[in-house]
C-alpha cells in the first residue's frame, strides 16, 4: 500500500460513515448526477468572519463523482429536495476531492 492508497481508503470510509446522498446539477443545468456528501456546519476552520459570513455549510464531494470543481451556481440537493445547498466557492480541491463553501 502506498500513502495515496492509504488516503484514499480513509476518504471512501469517512464518506461510507458520515455520507448522505444528495444530487448535484452543473449551475447551467446540463447535469445532473447521484453523488455522496460530507457536509459541515463548523465554519470557523475555514477562513474568517468576513470570508463565511452568509455561507451555511462546507460540502465535500468525491472527484471520482464530480470530476470538475464545481462552480459557483451549481447545486447539491438533499433529502427528496427539502434541502438545497447552492455552490458559493470551491475552498479546496485536491486528487481526492472538492470542498465548497455553500449557501
Amino acid at each position: 500500500m502506498t500513502f495515496q492508497s492509504d488516503q484514499s481508503d480513509c476518504a471512501d470510509n469517512i464518506y461510507a460513515f458520515a455520507g448522505v446522498p444528495a444530487v448535484f446539477r452543473e449551475r447551467d443545468g446540463t447535469r445532473d448526477c447521484r453523488v455522496t456528501v460530507v457536509i459541515t456546519y463548523d465554519l470557523n476552520q475555514w477562513g474568517d468572519v468576513a470570508e463565511i459570513a452568509g455561507k451555511s455549510a462546507v460540502i465535500s464531494v468525491r472527484k471520482s463523482e464530480v470530476e470538475l470543481t464545481p462552480r459557483r451556481g451549481s447545486t447539491f440537493t438533499l433529502n427528496n429536495g427539502d434541502d438545497v445547498y447552492l455552490v458559493d466557492q470551491a475552498i479546496v480541491s485536491d486528487d481526492l476531492e472538492h470542498t465548497l463553501l455553500v449557501t
